[in-house]
């Protein structure tokens, strides 16, 4: 490396083979990597490399503020105004709190995960860690990619999969949510219903 410190990163290893070998932004460390090649290779991050990214955190703060915002929900006012057959009934229920806040946290919601995985993942292969799981996988879904990216994380590192367990926690939050979301919708659906089959 010259006299000017190049940023923390993979640079070829001087020693004449095709390995790349990792510079912490001060010096080389003992790491090394194989790239395009079958050969084995070593896929442990540098020593005091962090695991956890500020982005991974905003992702999981995102999906609890996103099943709170539909607990807040009237949601049997919602039904009552979906099921009045009428136009002005049904422009209600399009303008109404319920149709907004979940179309924002949906959509909203999905695109802000989407750019955090991307985010985290860049701040992954910024500190090191070998082949993080792809932040492409949170277009699936952004439980897959913070689940994945934890059991990789662990395999590369030896750390990182408490990310893992907060988001099983806040998937289960998230179907008590939808089951009371349910409850709430079949009870006004069954207090309709003989208005609607009269």
């Amino acid at each position: 490396m010259s006299d000017v410190a190049a940023p923390a990163g993979w640079y070829p290893a001087n020693d004449g083979s095709q390995r790349q070998r990792w510079w912490d932004g001060v010096a080389w460390t003992e790491h090394y990597q194989h790239p395009y090649t079958t050969e084995r290779v070593d896929l442990t991050a540098p020593e005091g490399a962090r695991v956890y990214t500020p982005w991974i955190w905003v992702m999981l703060g995102v999906q609890v503020l996103q099943t709170i915002a539909l607990l807040t929900i009237d949601w049997a006012e919602y039904m009552r105004l979906s099921l009045d057959a009428s136009i002005q009934g049904q422009l209600a229920a399009l303008t109404s709190q319920a149709s907004l806040v979940s179309m924002l946290s949906g959509w909203g919601g999905l695109a802000l995960l989407i750019g955090c995985a991307f985010l985290d993942w860049s701040a992954l292969k910024r500190e090191g860690i070998p082949r993080p799981f792809h932040a492409a996988w949170s277009i699936l879904s952004p439980a897959v990619y913070v689940i994945g990216r934890a059991v990789v994380a662990r395999r590369r590192a030896g750390r990182g999969i408490a990310v893992m367990w907060l988001e099983i926690a806040i998937l289960m939050f998230g179907l008590v949510a939808a089951i009371w979301m349910i409850g709430v919708i079949f009870a006004v659906v069954f207090e309709f219903m003989p208005s609607l089959t009269a």
